[in-house]
């Protein structure tokens, strides 16, 4: 159920979100427009909210991955190879318990 919201209610709403966040920073920059009060820099150059908000979002990305990969398999890997004109495909082969002396 998770992970049926992560993949498609998530994304879904990631843009109104961005445009919520755009108009609320809009909105106080008119606000200090109209009263007279002079803006600060990153209020006056665009550029800035736009590399907040991908850099927002690219950590969001990279969360999002990180919660989905799945967990590391105990093993060793054991590579494709060709038997008598057959391929066999790779596969992992569990690691012998050690004995601890």
């Amino acid at each position: 159920m998770l992970r049926s919201i992560l993949t498609i209610l998530v994304p879904f709403l990631i843009p109104f979100v961005c445009y919520y966040v755009w108009a609320w920073f809009q909105s106080r920059k008119k606000d200090r427009e109209d009263q007279g009060l002079p803006l600060t820099a990153w209020q006056s150059f665009p550029w800035a909210n736009l590399i907040i908000s991908g850099s927002v979002l690219a950590i969001g990305a990279l969360v999002f991955l990180f919660l989905q990969a799945e967990p590391p398999q105990e093993g060793r890997w054991v590579p494709a190879k060709i038997v008598d004109g057959e391929i066999v495909p790779g596969y992992m082969e569990p690691i012998p318990p050690t004995d601890p002396d």
